[in-house]
């Protein structure tokens, strides 16, 4: 629930509880303070749901080790129904 309220403002914000009684912007995540938690991003060429770019902007902001995988042609259906076969 929490990404897809991300995804209908377009922005990395804390979780809104009260989301169904109409709070829809929350404090913003300060990605640049995870510092410490190493992180691997998957990135769907073909992903409409979290656009390439938008992984790509959130990237430079990260303080921590970080890998990305690009996946050529994938979607965002292909994590969760072959992305662990």
């Amino acid at each position: 629930m929490h990404h897809t309220m991300n995804g209908i403002v377009d922005r990395f914000q804390e979780f809104a509880p009260d989301w169904a009684e109409g709070t829809k912007e929350t404090d913003l995540v300060k990605v640049e303070n995870i510092k410490e938690t190493p992180m691997t991003f998957f990135i769907g060429t073909a992903d409409a749901v979290c656009l390439p770019a938008k992984a790509e902007e959130y990237i430079p902001k990260l303080n921590n080790s970080i890998k990305t995988v690009m996946l050529e042609g994938k979607d965002h259906d292909y994590f969760y129904l072959k992305g662990n076969d």
